[in-house]
């Protein structure tokens, strides 16, 4: 034991230096952010993975539909008196089960295995405990990743709820881990030590080695994200959303950005399901659930979301008040500490 420790000790790793995330790139208004995050479900996605076209309005048609849908709401709950308010719904989040490059310990990221048969099982059991809990969700979503699409098939299919429609977005995908993805840990940590494996992974804010997009795996070339990639060959003057299209894909993450992206969703769309009373089903993986947990319980320490297990295949319930303030926050940090 004492030779190999002399080893590693001597041993001269590669060296790097670690960028870190400052914040955003693009620093997009929340206008623009919202606008960002529900042009991606305009060309949503069915089950068989063909996209479902549809024309987006002009802007001003879709903010007369806002105020709107504002006033007719407004009316309608001053009519009803506050105290028939509908009640809040439910949320569930959900860790895909164990993928194949999981098993292998293998930097996976926005790679795409499938499931192992112990993933499928961890998903299954999941269903079931939300069959004894009597949870039937409304709407679901998951990643575009098929380990997180898979996972919710199996949920549902325990469910008796294949028929509910999944809702596919690139924001609960995985941290995008650059060059990593595909490496082993083993094999990095080999090559450039310990403790610059351990700040990629752990850290909040250090970013891996970018993934070049001259790369055949690197997302930009896989057609799951043709929507959100900037098409070089139409030149139309330099409109504003293809400005806005031409970063959403990253070559590389901090957790930090990861989780950044996660609760945008969680802010223009899961939490106005939770207020019209629905029940949402979240399958996604490790980071991206993590983001969700750390808005939703409004962890401001960097240090203790850094610390928050999400185990594979635990379904974690939230209940909610009529301000969206989560009912269990008392006893999540409880649990936590």
């Amino acid at each position: 034991n004492n030779n190999n420790n002399n080893n590693n000790n001597n041993r001269r790793y590669k060296t790097i230096e670690i960028e870190e995330y400052e914040g955003y790139a693009r620093c997009l208004s929340p206008r623009k952010e919202r606008e960002q995050v529900e042009a991606e479900f305009i060309n949503d996605h069915d089950d068989d993975g063909r996209k479902n076209k549809r024309r987006r309005r002009p802007w001003w048609k879709r903010a007369f539909q806002r105020l709107r849908s504002s006033t007719v709401n407004n009316f309608i709950m001053k009519r009803r008196g506050r105290g028939s308010r509908r009640k809040p719904g439910t949320l569930i989040l959900l860790r895909c089960g164990q993928s194949e490059l999981n098993q292998n310990s293998t930097f996976t990221g926005w790679l795409d295995p499938t499931l192992t048969s112990f993933g499928v099982e961890q998903c299954r059991h999941a269903g079931a405990l939300l069959v004894a809990e009597g949870l039937d969700p409304d709407v679901v979503y998951t990643s575009r990743l098929q380990r997180s699409i898979i996972s919710a098939w199996n949920v549902l299919e325990v469910l008796n709820a294949l028929y509910i429609p999944i809702q596919k977005t690139f924001r609960l995908n995985q941290r995008m881990y650059g060059a990593l993805q595909g490496l082993s840990k083993q094999q990095v940590t080999n090559e450039f030590g310990p403790e610059v494996v351990q700040a990629w992974r752990n850290s909040l804010k250090a970013r891996p080695p970018p993934l070049s997009r001259e790369d055949p795996s690197h997302p930009i070339h896989d057609p799951r994200y043709a929507d959100l990639v900037l098409d070089s060959s139409s030149d139309d003057g330099g409109d504003d959303d293809d400005d806005d299209k031409a970063d959403i894909i990253p070559d590389t993450e901090s957790l930090l950005e990861c989780q950044e992206r996660a609760q945008k969703l969680w802010e223009y769309k899961i939490s106005r399901d939770i207020q019209q009373g629905k029940t949402v089903l979240v399958v996604a993986h490790r980071d991206s659930l993590r983001g969700l947990i750390k808005v939703i319980d409004d962890i401001d320490d960097e240090k203790h979301i850094e610390s928050i297990a999400v185990p594979a295949g635990v379904p974690m319930v939230y209940k909610f008040d009529n301000n969206n303030n989560n009912n269990n926050k008392d006893n999540n940090n409880n649990n936590n500490n």
